[in-house]
């Protein structure tokens, strides 16, 4: 780029890491005093650098990361005498990026962007903008900009989930899409996803993005091990609850193998409180959640055979790999039970 300027009569000097690099603050002196038409520079200089009179920022490599994003931008945005605007040229190498980078501006008003891009995209709508600040875009832009952010959705996590994707060419490269952790360091929440998708494994896979085999150490621990139940699930295992306690008061035990357990009540989050007895165990409790997962077991048993059992709940339940200790095997063995009190064990789904 360097040669390229110069051949066309512009001053320039170019800093980098590498070898030919022009003297870092030679370049930077002689560009302040005006010696320098401009600098190209090379993973140096995104922040740390004190220039006021810096008027344009040309963009010649797309960044992933929206803070470097935001530090290259701001090496013009320091005001000087003189100095009535910075012009950026940015080649940000397709459209969707561009997109991201609207978003990344607006957000600087103090929230996320989303709700102003979405306010600056849809006809008859405009943003609010702090004091003397304005966006404009031309119309063509403008159409083409509303498409792909309705087909992306307004989340903006799954928007920057599938920009790296397309950045990193992850459809030949599998291995190179980000992961949770990427997209936390990049300022964003992975969490938000599981308000649409349930966990950030269901999502993955609803983006053709989980390899055959995945296994939990792969797609890692904690509550995301879990699929997500199907809608209605919650309701069945809410019903099954509610017919539990409707029974009197004698009839509220449950069998699993040569233990019994006493129906206390309703739990806090809906499932239900058990306990052992008088001599027996402490009070626990069933979670719906758990009641959901052992009667899409029993249904897949009625369908393909085989037990209901606590195995057959986990394998439906979590990836391939996870840990015993890390799912809830006893809990989950008291839901089995509960089902089976219901008459689950002889078809009922």
């Amino acid at each position: 780029m360097r040669a390229w300027l110069r051949d066309r009569g512009a001053r320039v000097a170019a800093v980098h890491v590498g070898a030919g690099s022009d003297d870092r603050e030679q370049a930077l002196q002689a560009l302040e005093r005006g010696e320098l038409d401009a600098v190209c520079a090379v993973d140096v200089f995104n922040e740390g650098i004190d220039l006021p009179s810096i008027d344009r920022v040309v963009m010649l490599r797309p960044t992933e990361s929206s803070v470097v994003f935001l530090q290259q931008l701001g090496r013009g945005l320091r005001a000087a005498p003189g100095k009535a605007a910075v012009h950026v040229i940015a080649f940000v190498g397709n459209h969707r990026m561009f997109l991201e980078r609207l978003r990344v501006l607006l957000s600087l008003g103090g929230d996320s962007g989303t709700e102003r891009l979405r306010a600056l995209l849809e006809p008859e709508r405009t943003p609010e903008l702090p004091a003397g600040c304005s966006v404009e875009l031309e119309l063509e832009a403008k159409l083409l900009l509303a498409r792909l952010f309705q087909v992306r959705g307004v989340d903006e996590v799954e928007r920057a989930y599938r920009e790296l994707c397309l950045e990193r060419g992850a459809d030949d490269l599998p291995a190179s899409r980000p992961t949770a952790g990427q997209l936390q360091r990049m300022g964003y929440l992975p969490a938000r996803l599981r308000e649409r998708h349930g966990s950030w494994f269901e999502f993955v896979r609803a983006e053709s993005g989980l390899a055959p085999g995945a296994t939990w150490r792969a797609w890692g621990k904690g509550r995301d091990v879990s699929r997500r139940l199907p809608d209605g699930a919650i309701d069945k295992a809410k019903a099954a609850v509610a017919e539990l306690l409707a029974r009197p008061e004698p009839d509220r035990w449950l069998l699993r193998g040569n233990r019994r357990a006493r129906i206390v009540g309703s739990a806090p989050g809906g499932g239900l409180r058990i306990d052992g007895g008088p001599g027996g165990f402490v009070e626990r409790t069933v979670s719906l959640t758990d009641l959901a997962w052992v009667i899409q077991a029993a249904a897949d048993v009625a369908s393909t055979g085989g037990l209901l059992d606590e195995a057959r709940v986990n394998k439906l339940r979590y990836l391939e790999g996870t840990p015993k200790g890390s799912t809830r095997w006893i809990d989950t063995g008291w839901a089995i039970a509960a089902w089976q009190a219901l008459g689950g064990g002889r078809g009922r789904s």
